[in-house]
């Protein structure tokens, strides 16, 4: 009966503290996430500044398949695993993409990539302050409930 009830106080500090950790990595991917369009919006805007390829071409060859797809010639953005803000800032972006000649099209780009850099200073920042708190909260949770059980 001992083991049984140890078994399970170490599940729950286990659950207790994979939550938190759960929790603090997802800040890390949504950081991860937008560090990545910013990173094809840099390789983007050199493709256009050199003139290379046509608008879809560059998106395909420049953006993560999981955040950014063509389609029978159309610009997806995988709405599930962005934020609304980066949603937003990436369908601005879209939404007027070969319009202007090589120069606008590259200052413009500059703009979105300086809005998404603002995005991720923010959203790193929240992860280095929460991420840390989240393991913490996680693994104290998981002691203080083994200590109530007890």
């Amino acid at each position: 009966m001992l083991i049984l009830k140890i078994l399970g106080l170490i599940t729950v500090f286990a659950v207790s503290c994979l939550l938190g950790f759960y929790k603090s990595v997802g800040l890390k991917v949504k950081a991860d996430r937008i560090y990545s369009l910013i990173r094809s919006l840099e390789k983007i805007a050199e493709h256009i500044r050199l003139g290379n390829l046509e608008i879809l071409l560059l998106i395909e060859k420049c953006f993560d398949k999981e955040l950014v797809f063509v389609k029978e010639n159309k610009i997806y953005i995988n709405k599930d695993i962005l934020d609304a803000e980066s949603i937003k800032i990436t369908e601005e972006f879209f939404s007027a993409i070969g319009t202007g000649d090589k120069k606008a099209e590259y200052e413009r780009t500059s703009v979105y990539k300086n809005m998404l850099e603002k995005e991720y200073n923010e959203a790193y920042k929240v992860y280095k302050e929460q991420g840390r708190l989240y393991n913490t909260l996680g693994v104290l949770s998981g002691l203080f409930l083994i200590l109530f059980l007890v």
